[in-house]
């Protein structure tokens, strides 16, 4: 686990808590699906308006982006002022486009970026798929 040093270096990076987590592994013929998984502790209180962002966010951003394959944020009814979110991409290239659109800048890394008290960036590779 490393804390990432430069965030200007990273266009995805909302604030300055982000740990990484790279868990590498062959990339098998017939899944080059790359899955974001991002825990999110919000600042104290901002729940709602973490929520209401989101769901402006997902028909502007996810539901628009051809490589955006799934796009799915949890909340825990026994945690307040938490969410997951869990994110499938085509790979890497359609990340990057999904972490560069107009929506992503305004809603997610403008006004979500601003109620995040940490959070950390998981990546994953598909392996077994049924």
């Amino acid at each position: 686990m490393a804390v990432c040093p430069d965030l200007t270096r990273h266009p995805g990076h909302l604030g300055p808590k982000l740990v990484t987590h790279k868990i590498q592994s062959s990339r098998k013929a017939g899944f080059p699906v790359l899955i974001k998984v991002f825990p999110i502790g919000l600042k104290p209180g901002t729940q709602a308006a973490a929520e209401r962002i989101v769901e402006k966010f997902t028909p502007r951003g996810p539901q628009q982006e051809a490589g955006t394959l799934s796009f799915r944020v949890y909340r825990d009814p026994a945690k307040a002022d938490y969410l997951l979110f869990v994110e499938h991409f085509a790979d890497q290239a359609a990340y990057d486009a999904h972490t560069s659109s107009a929506a992503y800048d305004e809603l997610i890394r403008g006004e979500f970026g601003a109620l995040i008290a940490e959070w950390n960036e998981i990546d994953h590779e598909l392996f077994v798929s049924a």
